[in-house]
């Protein structure tokens, strides 16, 4: 829904939530459904959602907003240069190792059923 409705790649996307959220074991994650650190350091009070979806959707929404129209980004490097500017993409390279980790599990799930998986992608 986040990638139809906003046009943030869901794949990027997960690799947010992995990465914000600790794998959805951290406190917040688990207690007050943020997923993605949304807000956490706005105004010093953290940003708690009723859903998970809500909470996806809320940060697919603002990547849209915020750094695609806001400021014509287009790639991971250059929302790294905004979101974290000082930690020499790690930020980044991090949401990358884990995106590729997933298609890497998918590719493997597809093969051992007979490449229907990505049909239905």
């Amino acid at each position: 829904d986040a990638e139809n409705t906003y046009g943030i790649n869901a794949m990027f996307l997960l690799g947010i939530v992995s990465q914000e959220s600790g794998f959805v074991s951290s406190r917040r994650a688990v207690e007050e459904n943020n997923l993605t650190g949304y807000a956490i350091y706005s105004n010093s009070s953290e940003k708690a959602f009723s859903s998970k979806y809500e909470s996806i959707m809320a940060t697919a929404k603002l990547l849209r907003e915020e750094y695609v129209e806001g400021r014509s980004i287009k790639d991971i490097i250059s929302i790294n240069e905004v979101y974290c500017p000082n930690d020499e993409y790690k930020w980044s390279n991090d949401i990358n190792k884990i995106i590729n980790t997933y298609m890497n599990e998918l590719e493997v799930i597809n093969s051992q059923y007979n490449n229907c998986l990505f049909e239905l992608l």
